[in-house]
C-alpha cells in the first residue's frame, strides 16, 4: 500500500464513500443489506469527519505524517488511551473511536475503551435559559428520569402498565 500525505484525507474519503443520505436503514436491514458500511445521517457524518481530523492531527503531532491506514490502525489504542488521560468522557471517547473505526474499517470491539454509564453523564452545554423554568414546572419528572435514564420519547410514552414492581428492590 502506498504512503499517503495526510492520513485524515484518506480516512475522510473512506467516510464519504459511506454516505447513504435518504436511504432507509430499516428497509436496508429488511432487505438483508448491511448498514455497517453506511452513514445515514448528515450530523453523524459531520461529527465523524471532525473526529477523523482530530485523529489525523494527533498522528501528525506524533511525527506520523505519512502513514498507511494499516499503520494508523496500530495507533488507535494509543489514541484512545491519550483521550482517556485527557479526561474526556466515555461517551466522547466512544464517539471518536466509532468514527476512526468506521473510517479505517476496524472493529470497535478490538479496542479497550472506558465503559459508558448513565450515572456518569454530564451535560456538556452548561446552564440553559429554560433550566430554571423546567425545574420549577417538571422537577419531579426530571428527577425521576435521572433515576430511570429513559430517552425523551421513551419517557413520553411510558404508561403505568409498563411499570413492574419487584419486592426485592
Amino acid at each position: 500500500m502506498s504512503k499517503i500525505k495526510n492520513i485524515s484525507t484518506t480516512l475522510k474519503q473512506n467516510l464519504r464513500a459511506m454516505e447513504s443520505y435518504g436511504e432507509s436503514k430499516h428497509l436496508n436491514r429488511k432487505n438483508g443489506i448491511s448498514s455497517k458500511e453506511k452513514i445515514y445521517s448528515f450530523s453523524t457524518m459531520t461529527t465523524y469527519m471532525k473526529e477523523v481530523d482530530r485523529f489525523g492531527s494527533w498522528l501528525a503531532s506524533k511525527g506520523m505524517k505519512r502513514i498507511t491506514i494499516e499503520e494508523a490502525k496500530e495507533q488507535i489504542q494509543l489514541y484512545i488511551n491519550f483521550q482517556t488521560e485527557r479526561g474526556l468522557s466515555p461517551y466522547s471517547i466512544n464517539t471518536s473511536l466509532s468514527a476512526v473505526c468506521k473510517a479505517t474499517h476496524s472493529n470497535i470491539s478490538d479496542y479497550d475503551r472506558p465503559k459508558r454509564s448513565i450515572a456518569r453523564i454530564v451535560r456538556g452545554v452548561g446552564e440553559r435559559r429554560d433550566d430554571k423554568y423546567n425545574e420549577r414546572v417538571a422537577g419531579v419528572l426530571i428527577n425521576a428520569n435521572k433515576l430511570l435514564g429513559l430517552r425523551r420519547n421513551e419517557l413520553k410514552n411510558l404508561r403505568v402498565s409498563d411499570i413492574i414492581e419487584h419486592d426485592n428492590y
